[in-house]
């Protein structure tokens, strides 16, 4: 089943709440306390869940390769401008040492 929304067709889904609270489920009172306390309808009350689980569960980032080496980290110093000076060599008005 399809709706439109702002000119798009979106999808629709059937949300069946459980008879009672569980790590898979809420029950309609539960379900009912937080639409209350947040303030919210059904539909924005479960896309803010699964939202909130988005956030929490997928990366918001590729991962990477890790650590740079050592032999990467010296490539870097050679390369740069500021790679010979050591980091006691900058002071910072921050910390009153300029």
């Amino acid at each position: 089943m399809a709706a439109m929304t702002k000119g798009r067709e979106t999808k629709k889904f059937l949300f069946k709440l459980r008879h009672r609270d569980s790590e898979f489920g809420v029950s309609e009172e539960t379900f009912n306390r937080l639409m209350n306390e947040l303030s919210l309808n059904q539909t924005e009350l479960v896309h803010k869940a699964l939202r909130d689980l988005a956030e929490k569960t997928i990366p918001a980032y590729e991962p990477d390769d890790g650590p740079l080496t050592d032999t990467q980290i010296e490539t870097i110093r050679k390369l740069s401008p500021i790679g010979h000076l050591d980091l006691s060599d900058i002071g910072s008005p921050l910390l009153g040492d300029n």
